[in-house]
């Protein structure tokens, strides 16, 4: 994944808060990313991407008002720490 091999990017997400809302995800740490606005030339691998890390983000929150961001840090956090 593009996000995993990019130290800035991976940064954005460990620095982000624990939980947050809907806005905070569409209105900063996506477009920090990478994510927003969709690349023209290749919207088929961002939509993919931002699917699957909503998914994972919506799986471990109670509502859309109180989102749990830590398995997403923990995911891009502890992988490139044991390889270092």
């Amino acid at each position: 994944m593009i996000i995993a091999s990019d130290q800035m990017r991976r940064q954005f997400i460990i620095s982000s808060p624990d939980s947050c809302t809907l806005e905070y995800i569409y209105n900063d740490l996506w477009p920090k990313l990478g994510f927003l606005p969709v690349d023209p030339e290749n919207p088929g691998i961002t939509l993919i991407a931002e699917f699957m890390l909503n998914e994972l983000i919506l799986k471990h929150s109670e509502s859309l008002e109180n989102l749990n961001l830590i398995r997403l840090k923990e995911l891009f956090t502890n992988d490139f720490e044991n390889d270092a």
